[in-house]
C-alpha cells in the first residue's frame, strides 16, 4: 500500500466544483483514453486534493472499485444480484469487490485524481489524511466545516479511508480532537473508513483511547481506524501542558501500544495489571491499529508488535526503503495481523500540467519555511507566497525540501508512484477483517515489555 499525500486543484477558483469534478465530462475522457497507459502492476496510494491553496491529505489502499465504476472509469449499474452477493448484509450502497486484474488508467484528468491509480491487476482506490488546515484569511472552524464538507466530497468520489491528524496549538492546523471528529466525519459520510493518523497516545490512557474507539466502532460498525503516532503534535510548552508537565513520547509506547492492542482484543495476559480490565462497548468488529512513523524506531516497534505500519516519507524523505524492508524482515505473526502490513506517506502536488503543480507548490513552499522557523502562521495563499521575496539561504532549504515531494502532472506523479511502490515493497491490497471471536481462537499474548 502506497498512501500518497496529493496536492489536486482543478482550477485556482476556491469552489471544488469545476469541470475537474465534472462526471459528464469524466465519462468522455474516460471513452476516449480508455485504451492507453496501461499500470504495469498495482499500486495503492494517497492524494491530497485542495481547494486553492487549501491544502488535504489524502491516503489510498485496498482492492476495491467504488460502486458503479467499472474498469474503464465509466458509470455501470451493479445488478441486484451482484450487490447481494457481495454485500448480503448491507442495504446501502458499498464499494464493489473485484477480482484483480484487467484495469486501464485513462489519460489525465479526474480519472487520476479523483478516482484513483489503476493497474492491469487492481484497481486502486484512494483515503484521505486530512490535517484540517486553515488557510491565510479564513477561521479554524471554517477548516472544520471545509473537513466535514471534504470526507463526503470523498465518499462521493469512491474514496476508501479518510483519515484525520491530531495537533496542538498551531494557527496552520485546525483539529486537537481527531476522536471527536472521527464521529462527525463518520456521521455526515455512510460507507467510507473513518480514522485518525493518528492520535498521539503518550498524551493519554491507553484504556480511554480502547473505550473511545470501541464506542466509534459500535456506533459506525467496520469503519474505524485507529492510526497511533508518539509526535509531541505541537511546540514543547504546548506538549508539557498536554502531559501535565511529563511529556514521555518513545518512552511510553512500547508498553502503551501493547496494552492499548490488549484492550482492544481482550488480550491482557493474567500477570498483567490490568488483565480483565475490559474496554466498552464490546462487539463483534474492532478498531483497525496502524502504527504510524517515521524513523527505524516506529517500524521496529510494529513488527515486534505485529501491527500494521504507515511510514511517514512527507516527513523523512530518506531512508523510508531501509525501515520498511527491516519491518518485513523482522515483523513477528500476531493473531490480528499474521503477516506484515505496510503502507507509505507520500506528499504529492499534482495538477493538469507539470507548470501548474510547480504554481500550486508555492503555498507549501512558503507554509515549510515557516515551520522551519518557528513561525506560526496559516496556511500561506497563493497570493502571498508569489509576494514573498526569498533569500538565496531561504531558495536552498525550500528546493532541498522537494525531496519529499512527488510534483507533476498525472503521468508523472503515476510513474513516481510505482517507482516508490517497488521501493517500499508497499501492499497492493487490504487482508480479510477478522470478527474478534475469530481472533480470539488464536490469541497470542505479546510479552510485556519489548526489547528494541
Amino acid at each position: 500500500m502506497i498512501q500518497v499525500h496529493a496536492y489536486s486543484v482543478a482550477r485556482e477558483a476556491s469552489s471544488l466544483q469545476g469541470s475537474w469534478y465534472d462526471e459528464s465530462a469524466y465519462r468522455s475522457q474516460a471513452e476516449s483514453a480508455r485504451a492507453p497507459a496501461i499500470v504495469p502492476s498495482p499500486v495503492n496510494c494517497t492524494l491530497r486534493i485542495a481547494r486553492s491553496s487549501r491544502e488535504y491529505r489524502v491516503q489510498v489502499d485496498g482492492d476495491r472499485l467504488c460502486r458503479g465504476y467499472s474498469s474503464h472509469g465509466d458509470r455501470v449499474p451493479l445488478s441486484d444480484e451482484e450487490e447481494g452477493r457481495l454485500h448480503p448484509d448491507r442495504q446501502e450502497p458499498h464499494p464493489r469487490h473485484l477480482r484483480a486484474h484487467d484495469f486501464l488508467l485513462p489519460a489525465g484528468g479526474r480519472s487520476h485524481l479523483a478516482h484513483g491509480l489503476t493497474g492491469e491487476r487492481m484497481r486502486v482506490p484512494l483515503g484521505v489524511l486530512d490535517q484540517s488546515p486553515v488557510v491565510s484569511g479564513h477561521s479554524p472552524a471554517e477548516a472544520i466545516a471545509e473537513t466535514i464538507s471534504l470526507a463526503r466530497l470523498a465518499e462521493e468520489l469512491g474514496y476508501h479511508r479518510y483519515w484525520l491528524a491530531e495537533h496542538h496549538g498551531i494557527a496552520a492546523l485546525a483539529d486537537p480532537c481527531p476522536e471527536i471528529l472521527v464521529s462527525r466525519v463518520a456521521s455526515a459520510t455512510s460507507r467510507i473508513r473513518v480514522g485518525t493518523g493518528g492520535i498521539l497516545l503518550p498524551y493519554y490512557s491507553a484504556l480511554k483511547i480502547a473505550e473511545q474507539f470501541r464506542m466509534l466502532e459500535a456506533l459506525f460498525p467496520g469503519r474505524i481506524d485507529l492510526g497511533i503516532g508518539r509526535a509531541p503534535g505541537g511546540d514543547p510548552r504546548t506538549a508539557l501542558a498536554m502531559a501535565d508537565g511529563e511529556f514521555e513520547g518513545a518512552e511510553r509506547l512500547p508498553q502503551q501500544v501493547q496494552d492499548l492492542v490488549g484492550f482492544l482484543d481482550r488480550s491482557l495476559p493474567p500477570g498483567h495489571p490490568f488483565a480483565g480490565v475490559r474496554a466498552q462497548p464490546e462487539g463483534d468488529t474492532s478498531p483497525e491499529p496502524w502504527l504510524l512513523g517515521s524513523s527505524d524506531y516506529s517500524g521496529a516497534l510494529a513488527a515486534q508488535l505485529g501491527l500494521r505500519f504507515a511510514f511517514a516519507h512527507f516527513i523523512s524523505a530518506h531512508g523510508g526503503e531501509a525501515v520498511a524492508r527491516a519491518y518485513r524482515d523482522q515483523y513477528q505473526p500476531s493473531a490480528r495481523e499474521p503477516k506484515p502490513w505496510s503502507l507509505v506517506c507520500v506528499f504529492v502536488i499534482c495538477a493538469k500540467t507539470r507548470a501548474e503543480a510547480e504554481r500550486l507548490a508555492a503555498s507549501i513552499d512558503l507554509r515549510r519555511l515557516h515551520m522551519a522557523r518557528g513561525v506560526d502562521a496559516p496556511v500561506p495563499t497563493l497570493e502571498e507566497a508569489k509576494a514573498y521575496r526569498y533569500s538565496l539561504q531561504e531558495r536552498a532549504y525550500v528546493e532541498e525540501q522537494r525531496a519529499r515531494l512527488v510534483l507533476g502532472d498525472p503521468g508523472e506523479v503515476r510513474e513516481k508512484l510505482l517507482e516508490m511502490k517497488e521501493k517500499f515493497s508497499a501492499d497492493t491490497g487490504s487482508s480479510r477483517r477478522r470478527s474478534s471471536t475469530e481472533r480470539f481462537r488464536n490469541i497470542r499474548v505479546p510479552s510485556p515489555g519489548i526489547d528494541l
